[in-house]
């Protein structure tokens, strides 16, 4: 008999979790697992009915997660759905302060990268760790990077704690665009447009880029809430013939296999899904150090790494992967190759299956 795994997210909007939930859901090698989702908020774009038509959703309407009324809203689902694994992906504290309602069933979280990513709400975040984290049974992290950060300030729910990368979640047949020196060199930025990704670097990172060689040009993916900053910054330094903002994407691997290289310039970056989908199409990339893309990225083979927030080195890091087209083609073949056969998505089930069977 198959035990029913329950999912927990936030929504089903825009992001790199509901991407992963999407994927792992849809492409995953699942024997003894039958899954459905809860949202606390609502579905969105990417998880949806939709979208995912054979696995069942619900939707609890919260607008905060501490919203009170939670505790009566989560209990009717899990009556409802009676689950025998919980595995959240929000650190909604609706969920955290709630954990006794779940004591009939194994308990898992992973650790997106949420208790790094969060500014605003950082203390009460923490406190809600310190007072709830000892229920859950399993804590799974995306990255050494963010057990390294967890651990640190939740030093005795380390016994806990499992580091499972996130994998490489599709199977593509995208044939990456050959390597022309002599035409304008498309650079990639993937990412939404909040403060932790870093865009902004991004554009400090396309003037520095442009002072040595005008043959780039930079291509913005994504949207969000800084994007009238970002529009307002491109045009302040002159970068409109330069720099091209596309919005948000469905299939960003099709674009990531169209450049030349990609960057990661985020400033906070728990694990980087859109390095690991880059270097799977055959595009170099360069990311920052202290992140999780360090972990994805092997130096000076699938792409470069620079110290962290380093402007002027991630320009030339740029300049010297696009500067030969023999040294590029070895970094597009070690980039796939890395890719393919060190993120597999069947290990990644395998993983999560025998935490669920505890």
């Amino acid at each position: 008999m198959q035990r029913k795994v329950l999912h927990l997210l936030w929504d089903g909007d825009l992001g790199g979790v509901q991407r992963y939930v999407f994927q792992l859901l849809k492409n995953g090698c699942w024997d003894n697992s039958k899954h459905s989702i809860c949202f606390m908020a609502k579905p969105g774009r990417i998880l949806n009915t939709q979208t995912l038509p054979e696995f069942q959703m619900q939707a609890l309407g919260l607008s905060r997660g501490w919203q009170l009324s939670s505790r009566c809203k989560i209990h009717d689902m899990l009556k409802h759905t009676a689950p025998d694994v919980i595995h959240c992906h929000c650190d909604t504290p609706a969920v955290s302060l709630n954990l006794d309602l779940f004591r009939k069933c194994t308990k898992i979280y992973t650790e997106h990268g949420d208790t790094i990513m969060r500014r605003k709400r950082s203390i009460f975040t923490n406190l809600i760790w310190k007072l709830t984290g000892r229920s859950w049974d399993s804590l799974i992290m995306n990255s050494n990077f963010v057990k390294e950060d967890f651990c640190r300030r939740f030093a005795r729910l380390e016994p806990k704690v499992t580091v499972i990368p996130n994998p490489l979640l599709e199977n593509h047949a995208i044939t990456h665009q050959p390597f022309h020196h002599a035409k304008t060199l498309q650079i990639g930025i993937f990412g939404r447009a909040v403060w932790q990704k870093g865009l902004d670097i991004a554009l400090e990172v396309a003037c520095e880029v442009l002072r040595t060689n005008k043959s780039f040009h930079f291509n913005f993916y994504g949207d969000g809430e800084l994007m009238p900053q970002l529009l307002d910054i491109r045009k302040s330094k002159g970068l409109e013939e330069f720099v091209t903002f596309h919005g948000f994407v469905d299939k960003p691997l099709e674009q990531m296999a169209m450049m030349d290289c990609n960057i990661v310039p985020s400033r906070i970056e728990p694990f980087g899904l859109v390095a690991l989908e880059a270097l799977s199409v055959g595009t170099p990339v360069v990311g920052f150090q202290r992140s999780g893309v360090s972990e994805i990225v092997e130096h000076e083979k699938s792409g470069m790494l620079v110290a962290h927030g380093d402007v002027k080195a991630m320009a030339e890091a740029i300049l010297k992967i696009t500067g030969d087209e023999t040294h590029w083609l070895e970094y597009s073949a070690n980039a796939q190759q890395h890719a393919i056969n060190g993120f597999s998505l069947q290990k990644h089930c395998e993983l999560l299956e025998a935490l669920y069977s505890h």
